[in-house]
């Protein structure tokens, strides 16, 4: 799995759990949600050297408290950061019996990524 890919598995996993709050309903099963917590805490630990890294980038490309985005150099080391694959990531899978009735086909995207 890429950077980039650890951090929209990371907004899609806030996403699914923001419209669960939302609605006040379950839409997995236990061993779904359970899947959820561990993948979840997986994807942060290897967030965290993506996440030093891009702060440690946008310190190199701030001028005057702003980041010049649309610098070719900041450009090219953001790309190149967020192109890196991760080693040693090991994603639990669920199933669509894990899904209960009520979820949407929005929810079943957000976590494409886990689902086999």
């Amino acid at each position: 799995m890429k950077n980039i890919e650890i951090v929209n598995a990371i907004n899609n996993l806030n996403t699914f759990a923001e419209h669960q709050r939302a609605t006040g309903k379950a839409f997995l099963s236990v061993k779904g949600q359970f899947a959820i917590k561990v993948n979840n805490e997986a994807l942060m630990a290897k967030y965290k050297p993506y996440s030093d890294t891009f702060n440690e980038l946008k310190k190199k490309y701030t001028t005057d408290g702003k980041i010049d985005e649309n610098n070719e150099d900041f450009q090219r080391e953001l790309k190149e950061l967020l192109d890196i694959e991760v080693d040693d990531l090991n994603i639990r899978k669920i199933t669509e019996n894990d899904f209960f009735n009520g979820v949407t086909i929005d929810d079943i995207v957000l976590l494409d990524f886990m689902v086999e």
